[in-house]
């Protein structure tokens, strides 16, 4: 592609402060992720014991799962009157938002940031009394291309600032403006949260095919591609056409949004409201014979155990759902199928040094070949780095060996920065199986069909499946599902 790099290689440099590694993991998954990393993991506290807590047999609301999509679910319900019980299958509450201390630091393990598009969330931060928390990014999303010892910034959710943008070709930036009638037909979605409501057919054209057909290869490779591999771990084929432009207008303009302790903040602060049952494995979910509620079976210290309500909420990974029932409903069995996650890691690194680079950190273009697609430098104290390298999904596996994964980060790391060779003195890697949800060509067409007719009650879903790849889409889904329970009565 015509770049103007000299060598051919282009290094994307990015504000990895506010990298999204936007779902939680499966129960079992998740709680060997902690007990492999020895994390100390926060944990649920609640208004009961736990023991308490397993001698009650039946409850108004029980929710199977206890990520920010439950939690939010179980705080409209409370709110409205009902009793609910969260059924946990890991060690602690709040999914892909959790915060972990190591090093002293503050370690976000899965989702790093929100955005000022996320009302609901940031309205539920109100509400908890969590505004001091807040920590407001008005730069927006700035991407750098570092070529030929020199800085070519952008901010990535707004198309004017690429105008002028000289990291890559002229050809590629007047080729945004092939963009343009494509934005503004996806204006006319009202609700960011429901991506299958955009207008328009959702054809069989990947993200990546409507940019190498339609718009330019070069603006993909070195713009789309790169800041989707490491917010998401998407590769090409994981959005469809539709999805990626409902998403871009959806966050356009968008200011990101930090927490000042991590954004375990958030769920912890919430999940002190309720009785959780933490390291609860669901098993199965059996709706009663007269339809007026279902029976929750599950697994707790070795032991099988039941409860009873009169309605249930599903809030884990959408592709796990349909194992919880033994005759799933047609709807589900058709739905659900379509629902995928990606697979990525966060691996985070110590660097003992005083050295203070001019970015924050980096994205590595796919076509670089390198193992790594993202480093960045995310918090400075006494002398030391917190950083931050995602492995590129095109050579992660969650089987890699750690020591590989160690090995590959720190050589791609001191190659580009140089002035850290030789400083690294720790890591950690949290690896994702269900990172988030992917959103392929023909799963919005599946969602708008769901949403026809779902089947619900006594069964409720809720997840970020069905919003996007966000922790403020998953909070949303939450209270939508509480809505749609009490509209029910």
């Amino acid at each position: 592609s015509d770049t103007g790099s000299g060598d051919g290689r282009v290094i994307i440099i990015v504000t990895l402060t506010i990298v999204l590694t936007p779902s939680f993991p499966s129960f079992a998954d998740f709680i060997q992720l902690i007990n492999n990393e020895t994390t100390t993991a926060p944990h649920c506290k609640g208004k009961y014991s736990q023991s308490e807590i397993i001698m009650k047999s039946e409850a108004s609301v029980i929710i199977v799962g206890a990520g920010i999509s439950g939690l939010s679910a179980a705080y409209e319900l409370q709110k409205a009157g009902h009793d609910v019980i969260l059924l946990e299958g890991s060690d602690h509450v709040g999914g892909r938002m959790t915060t972990v201390d190591w090093g002293g630091f503050k370690v976000d393990i899965g989702a790093k940031f929100v955005t000022t598009t996320d009302k609901s969330l940031l309205e539920m931060v109100r509400m908890l009394g969590l505004e001091d928390q807040l920590v407001r990014d008005e730069s927006g999303l700035t991407i750098t291309i570092y070529r030929n010892d020199k800085l070519h910034s952008a901010n990535f959710l707004s198309i004017p600032s690429y105008f002028g943008w000289s990291g890559v070709s002229l050809r590629a930036r007047l080729a945004m403006f092939k963009l343009i009638p494509h934005f503004l037909k996806m204006i006319r979605l009202k609700n960011v949260y429901h991506l299958e409501q955009a207008p328009g057919p959702d054809l069989e054209e990947t993200y990546e095919q409507f940019f190498y057909n339609r718009i330019s290869e070069e603006m993909f490779e070195y713009w789309a591609i790169p800041m989707f591999e490491v917010m998401c771990s998407y590769s090409g084929e994981d959005v469809s056409s539709k999805a990626f432009l409902a998403m871009m207008v959806a966050y356009m303009n968008a200011k990101s949004v930090t927490f000042q302790d991590g954004v375990g903040v958030l769920p912890i602060t919430l999940a002190e409201r309720f009785e959780i049952e933490l390291n609860s494995r669901v098993k199965r979910i059996e709706v009663l014979p007269d339809g007026s509620g279902a029976k929750v079976r599950y697994e707790k210290d070795g032991s099988e155990k039941a409860i009873s309500a009169s309605s249930v909420i599903v809030a884990i990974p959408g592709n796990y759902v349909l194992n919880l029932f033994e005759l799933p409903r047609p709807a589900w069995q058709q739905f659900f199928p379509h629902v995928n996650y990606s697979t990525g890691a966060l691996h985070y690194h110590i660097v003992e040094t005083d050295y203070q680079p001019e970015v924050v950190g980096v994205f590595i273009p796919r076509s670089t070949k390198l193992p790594i697609s993202g480093v960045g430098f995310e918090q400075y104290k006494d002398g030391r780095w917190l950083m931050i390298s995602d492995p590129s999904i095109y050579t992660f596996s969650m089987d890699k060996p750690e020591e590989q994964l160690n090995k590959e980060a720190v050589e791609t790391a001191s190659m580009i920065f140089p002035e850290i060779k030789g400083k690294f003195v720790d890591h950690r890697i949290f690896r994702w199986r269900e990172k988030v949800p992917t959103f392929r060509p023909g799963y919005l067409g599946a969602l708008a069909k769901f949403w026809e007719d779902p089947q619900e009650g006594p069964i409720y879903f809720c997840g970020d499946y069905f919003a996007g790849p966000s922790t403020g889409g998953a909070l949303y889904t939450g209270k939508e599902c509480a809505a749609r329970l009490l509209a029910d009565g």
